[in-house]
């Protein structure tokens, strides 16, 4: 059997998404929403977010019984089930975006320690973004704000208690 592929606007509502798979149709590539379609038939259990693969005891493919929730081997029934995999998903999505801003703080002390190959390019947003996070701008040079910027930074990636100073700021 033939699997039909999705439309390009079936396959997400995200403009910029759907210009990038235009392309990419175009010139013969593939992407993972090719893949994801060629899958087809789907696992009812999964596209629900009742499968547990948690342990090697599984995959549990929890679904309601006319006795009640059913639960897995570790005693999860199909809500908890679905809530371990939401917050699974958020937290790696999370981690991936916090390891590139950590790579980009790096980056910008060591550009203004002069040892990167790039300088920054913008000195009225960094003294705007300084002025956000509560730092001193005045009378410093460019790449002396920039280190302050970068450990302000790094020094947000530590702090265990109270709010981030990088939550506060808004309109960058």
């Amino acid at each position: 059997m033939a699997t039909k592929l999705r439309s390009i606007e079936e396959r997400t509502a995200d403009t910029g998404v759907q210009q990038m798979l235009r392309k990419a149709q175009a010139e013969g590539i593939e992407t993972a929403f090719d893949w994801a379609d060629l899958l087809e038939p789907r696992c009812k259990f999964s596209l629900a977010g009742v499968c547990c693969k948690r342990c090697l005891e599984g995959p549990c493919q929890i679904s309601l019984t006319a006795n009640g929730a059913q639960r897995g081997v570790c005693g999860a029934t199909a809500d908890q089930i679905v809530a371990q995999n939401l917050l699974t998903l958020v937290t790696e999505g999370a981690v991936a975006h916090v390891e590139h801003a950590r790579e980009v703080a790096l980056t910008l002390l060591e550009a203004s320690e002069g040892k990167a190959p790039f300088e920054i390019k913008d000195p009225d947003k960094l003294m705007r973004i300084a002025q956000g996070l509560g730092l001193t701008v005045d009378d410093k040079e460019v790449n002396e704000l920039g280190k302050e910027v970068a450990l302000a930074a790094l020094s947000d990636f530590q702090r265990q208690y109270g709010t981030l100073e990088w939550m506060k700021l808004k309109g960058y």
